[in-house]
């Protein structure tokens, strides 16, 4: 098990955390393929995202069949 720099040990399960304009793969059925990061929405988020949290986004690449297009922002 690794260590700290105070000497502690580290948990095995660590919370990732997406900041702000951090590109994103999508895995859902609207046709978009790249979302950058804009904001998390929420009282306390802060300027970061952790797994479950819904944020706004900004489409950079898109399926040309789909349904969301490039440059169109939306909440996921």
């Amino acid at each position: 098990m690794e260590k700290c720099r105070d000497g502690s040990a580290l948990r095995e399960n660590k919370a990732m955390a997406v900041m702000m304009r951090s590109m994103l793969e999508v895995a859902d059925n609207s046709g978009a393929r790249k979302l950058q990061m804009i904001l998390p929405l929420g009282g306390s988020t802060g300027l970061s995202a952790g797994l479950g949290d819904v944020i706004t986004g900004s489409v950079k690449e898109a399926a040309p069949e789909g349904q969301t297009k490039k440059g169109r922002w939306s909440r996921r």
